[in-house]
């Protein structure tokens, strides 16, 4: 083992500490994969806690040994919250009921409460959201967000392309039940124009009907005028012969 100067040795005496032998170990790895402390774990907790602790101070500094120790412990909060994080959004998703709408601001209280964690709902603004349509989305370490499945979403899309059908399809229904209801009123006004036009030559041709009698009759009676006329001519004539006859006798 190499030995370390006077500073490096207050330094261990200061950081030598079993509870973070996890993170000094992590950070051996990273400087020395093949070191044989990792290999090979030699002695109980301190002891090895010692030894890796020894073996950094000889590699590194204490200051990256401090700030590595740090980073891991934060990690380490964080990963164990976002394990709480997740159990409590399966352990809420499971119990509330499948049909009813979710309270997405009342869940996201209830899964962060105490983590220092973030988490944003990322959902369409609204609408009706489902539990079986969420899930919970790893942004990065601190902050999640909370989204409609894939599924989810081709769902919705596939309902939302299926009312627009719909939608067109009735539009379409009423423009064919408007156009036919005008085509309707336009046949029945043509049905009455025509039962108008059929009515008034029904009239006129009563009119000419009655015209025609009535020609007949003045014919009628201009024949009994000539006829009469004729008469009086006859009459005239004979008159006339019989006058002449009666001055010849005279004579």
């Amino acid at each position: 083992m190499i030995s370390l100067n006077r500073e490096k040795r207050g330094h261990f005496n200061r950081l030598r500490a079993a509870s973070h032998v996890e993170a000094d170990l992590a950070l051996l790895k990273s400087i020395d994969p093949n070191h044989s402390l990792i290999v090979k774990p030699s002695g109980k907790d301190q002891k090895y806690a010692d030894d890796v602790l020894y073996a950094l101070l000889s590699l590194t500094n204490d200051c990256d040994i401090v700030s590595f120790r740090r980073q891991f412990a934060k990690a380490k909060l964080q990963k164990a919250h976002t394990e709480t994080l997740k159990k409590r959004f399966a352990d809420y998703i499971a119990k509330v009921e499948v049909e009813k709408a979710i309270d997405i601001k009342l869940l996201i209280d209830k899964i962060s409460e105490g983590l220092l964690l973030v988490v944003t709902p990322v959902l369409p603004v609204g609408e009706e959201i489902f539990p079986a349509e969420i899930e919970i989305f790893s942004i990065d370490n601190e902050k999640f967000d909370i989204r409609l499945t894939a599924e989810a979403v081709i769902a919705r899309e596939a309902a939302a392309k299926l009312k627009k059908e719909q939608g067109e399809a009735e539009r379409k229904r009423l423009e064919a039940e408007s156009a036919a209801n005008v085509l309707a009123e336009k046949e029945s006004e043509l049905d009455e124009k025509e039962e108008e036009l059929l009515n008034k030559e029904s009239d006129l041709e009563d009119k000419e009907i009655e015209l025609s009698k009535k020609e007949d009759r003045l014919d009628e009676k201009e024949a009994e005028l000539a006829v009469k006329e004729t008469d009086l001519k006859n009459k005239s004539a004979i008159e006339k012969k019989s006058v002449s006859k009666k001055k010849s006798t005279r004579k």
